[in-house]
């Protein structure tokens, strides 16, 4: 499980080091990090829609994860 959640983390990773570098985020953010978030985020979502389907919970929780992200512009 840990090589599938390594690729995951990682195709996070190289898309925001992207973005840090494109000033869509700040490039102080600490990249690594984010990116496991991000992971985590997914692997807790794909647990949370088995339990609980509305997708406004849902998308309420991944903007507030994005938008975590695009508060730390410099």
């Amino acid at each position: 499980m840990r090589g599938i959640l390594s690729v995951v983390e990682d195709g996070f990773l190289q898309g925001l080091r992207v973005a840090a570098r494109q000033g869509e985020i700040s490039p102080a953010l600490d990249l690594p990090a984010a990116a496991a978030m991000l992971t985590m985020l997914l692997e807790g979502l794909q647990v949370i829609v088995k339990a609980d389907s509305d997708p406004r919970r849902l998308v309420s929780a991944v903007d507030t994860a994005l938008l975590s992200l695009a508060s730390v512009r410099g």
